[in-house]
């Protein structure tokens, strides 16, 4: 990874005005310099969950690391592997800004360990698994954001174990990206993947526990506050099959109903749901008949092409 400017070692330009107590781990007793007039790029605060999955874990640092933008800090939250997950995190350790492994409650309570710990304008979210999808995507996110924005989102493209594309999120469920994003569009879902959305830490709180679907609560909770939301247009991640929300499918969709219920009022829930079961039947439907006739052509320029 190129080595982080004078930039990239302080905190962002639109940080709060009363920053808390979380310190970058390589001088935590150090006091921060005086930021130059001419810094003006905001600071990434990416987290990454992972347990017993070594591999996945070397996928998603190294697309971290290849970022030309380096005004980031990375958090590494382990979940006390024991497959040879600590031994990648230790090759890259002087890469990392904070990193613990340790027992947790489940993967939101490590994420929310990683929030707690995180300093930056903006916190995102790329599990082990996943990748960001460009070399280049968070220099162009930087970009977009000024002192107004509070959430910067956009479409990911979603691969199979095999790590083959299968296609974007918006192509390949009955998800679509809106452009213009408001908590109001979520009344059917997760609209936006989690992987494609990236918020100003001041604005998020913790995950609540004891739901599989806590992450859709956590985004429309997010933009309940925001003032200004960005779309970006690209992909910006690339989103792994087999997250635990697909391996207990019923429990997840238990908890999204429930959730669903507390932001949007339980009777409109209701008919939104009968909605979500039937818009589900016809796209299995069309997606079935248009692969007996055509074949993918999913994006192929994008695919090979990462800029």
């Amino acid at each position: 990874m190129p080595a982080k400017s004078l930039c990239g070692a302080l905190r962002g330009p639109f940080a709060d005005p009363t920053p808390d107590t979380a310190q970058r781990s390589a001088a935590p007793d150090e006091a921060a310099p005086s930021r130059p007039a001419r810094c003006r790029q905001p600071l990434f605060s990416i987290v990454t969950v992972v347990r017993n999955d070594k591999p996945g874990l070397e996928r998603t640092l190294k697309s971290i690391f290849s970022q030309t933008y380096t005004n980031f800090e990375l958090l590494v939250i382990d979940g006390g592997s024991s497959d040879g997950t600590l031994s990648v995190i230790e090759q890259s350790a002087e890469k990392i800004d904070y990193w613990v492994t340790e027992k947790d409650d489940g993967i939101y309570d490590a994420m929310n360990k990683g929030l707690h710990r995180a300093s930056g304008d903006f916190v995102y979210f790329i599990n082990a698994g996943d990748s960001v999808y460009s070399p280049r995507t968070l220099e162009r996110l930087a970009r977009l954001a000024d002192a107004g924005t509070d959430v910067l989102f956009g479409e990911v493209v979603v691969v199979s174990r095999s790590l083959e594309q299968i296609g974007t999120r918006s192509r390949i469920t009955t998800h679509n990206l809106p452009k213009h994003l408001s908590w109001s569009d979520f009344r059917y879902g997760m609209v936006v993947c989690h992987q494609g959305f990236i918020a100003r830490r001041s604005i998020v709180g913790d995950y609540i526990s004891g739901n599989l679907s806590a992450d859709i609560d956590w985004v429309i909770s997010a933009l309940k506050r925001s003032r200004k939301n960005v779309y970006y247009d690209a992909p910006i991640a690339e989103f792994a099959l087999g997250g635990i929300s697909q391996k207990h499918l019923y429990r997840s969709m238990w908890g999204r109903f429930r959730i669903l219920g507390s932001h949007y009022g339980w009777i409109a829930n209701i008919g939104n749901h009968i909605v979500i079961v039937l818009r589900a039947l016809l796209f299995r439907t069309s997606v079935t008949r248009e692969a007996r006739t055509a074949p993918r052509d999913f994006d192929s320029k994008r695919s090979t092409t990462r800029d």
